[in-house]
């Protein structure tokens, strides 16, 4: 029994994977090829030239956010960042509001050599919509992770946009995780070849 729900859990990401829409700034389906190449040119300029990939998420996709900022500094040998000390958190929070969170940092220290990964289930956060127009205003190439309902706000101001079409947070976030892990793992494995 306990396998059977397994499988029916995995079953259940396998199906919605296979109809991830990728689009661009203007909310236009760009083709997964061509995303994929933007993405990779851009970690290798980040690469080169000691820029910054930096990752916001709440919640598990904080979690998600500390997790690949660990694994593309360690794995990709790219610098990251993360906003996601509790201190700073609760000090922006308090002092300043609690949906500038992430813009208040960014907008002082992200540059528009630099990438901002934005994690969100819902696409609705609206300190991650704020963190995001921020890195936009400072020139930061964007790209957002986002599920649930279609017409989340986080799709229409990233440069490149992956929804994964679930309305469950679970599936979601196990989705974001194997396509930041496949963005990794494929960009460390051209840079091996």
């Amino acid at each position: 029994m306990i396998r059977e729900d397994l499988q029916k859990y995995f079953s259940q990401i396998d199906s919605n994977a296979k109809n991830i829409s990728i689009t661009d700034i203007d909310g236009l389906e760009i083709e997964e090829s061509l995303a994929y190449k933007k993405i990779y040119s851009k970690l290798e300029r980040i690469q080169k030239e000691r820029a910054v990939i930096h990752f916001i998420g709440n919640g598990a996709s904080a979690s998600i956010a500390s997790h690949f900022s660990l694994d593309y500094f360690k794995a990709g040998q790219i610098r990251t960042n993360t906003f996601n000390d509790l201190s700073a958190l609760t000090a922006y929070g308090n002092d300043i509001s609690f949906d500038e969170v992430f813009a208040y940092p960014i907008s002082r220290t992200i540059d528009k050599d630099d990438m901002l990964i934005a994690v969100s289930s819902s696409g609705n956060s609206p300190n991650i919509v704020r963190g995001l127009e921020a890195a936009k205003v400072n020139g930061a190439f964007l790209l957002t992770l986002s599920g649930m309902k279609s017409n989340n706000k986080i799709r229409k101001i990233g440069d490149i946009n992956m929804y994964f079409p679930e309305m469950d947070y679970g599936p979601t976030e196990c989705a974001h995780t194997i396509m930041l892990h496949h963005i990794l793992d494929t960009f460390v494995d051209m840079n091996i070849k």
